[in-house]
């Protein structure tokens, strides 16, 4: 049987045997450890660069399903439309598709769209200018929604989810105007208290001529070069 005084010297040469291995790394020449560094430094690196790729292209894919610029060909490979070698020839299917006879319907409207009364309402999940805004919902066959009741209003502060919106109301030309001409007289008026103020110090030039609706479901007018999401309207199909 193994006397204490040999269990002792056994676990100090072990502890010892690492130890030993430990100072034999270090007393490798320093070209050496320096090289072992610089490998690990680059390994991580290369990790964090596909992480980043990978969440940009994530994000750019979201944009352009947003824009309508997304599609897939036949085989379920994806590309930009934007004329490039890699285009994917064959039968393309559109996210979003536009124009309307080609998006997917639910009832009286799209998939992606909420539906009160005979409307269909589009929100959308990118920010972007007044302009832009009317521009996209004019790409879906639609616009910039205009309020015409004060229960669409509650509806459209509801779907609006808290979050500042653009709305189809502008003064560019001097005077508020709803994108569809529907006579600004004619529908209800929700201004929050001192709205419009035309404000001229955010120094980006001009005042503030376009409205946005904000997490109260109050009208501000802002700076139509301000991003922010926006909701489009058109007609269910009936």
């Amino acid at each position: 049987m193994m006397e204490h005084d040999d269990l002792e010297r056994l676990h100090f040469s072990e502890d010892w045997t690492s130890v030993s291995r430990g100072l034999q790394w270090l007393n490798r020449p320093v070209s050496s450890r320096l090289i072992f560094l610089l490998f690990c430094v680059c390994a991580g690196l290369i990790i964090i660069n596909i992480a980043i790729t990978v969440s940009s292209r994530g994000a750019r894919r979201n944009e352009l399903e947003e824009n309508g610029d997304y599609s897939k060909g036949s085989n379920g490979q994806e590309s930009e439309k934007d004329g490039s070698p890699q285009k994917i020839q064959g039968t393309r299917k559109r996210i979003h598709s536009l124009p309307p006879d080609n998006e997917t319907y639910d009832g009286a409207c799209p998939d992606d769209w909420s539906q009160f009364q005979d409307n269909c309402y589009f929100f959308s999940n990118l920010d972007k200018s007044w302009m832009n805004s009317h521009e996209m919902c004019q790409k879906r066959k639609a616009r910039l929604t205009v309020i015409n009741t004060q229960e669409e209003q509650v509806f459209l502060t509801k779907l609006a989810m808290k979050i500042h919106v653009w709305i189809g109301l502008s003064e560019i030309d001097g005077e508020w105007k709803w994108v569809d001409a529907t006579p600004f007289s004619s529908t209800p008026k929700n201004w929050a208290p001192g709205q419009p103020d035309e404000y001229f110090g955010h120094g980006l030039g001009g005042g503030e001529d376009c409205a946005q609706l904000d997490d109260n479901g109050y009208w501000h007018d802002e700076h139509c070069s301000g991003s922010y999401r926006y909701i489009c309207e058109k007609k269910a199909v009936q």
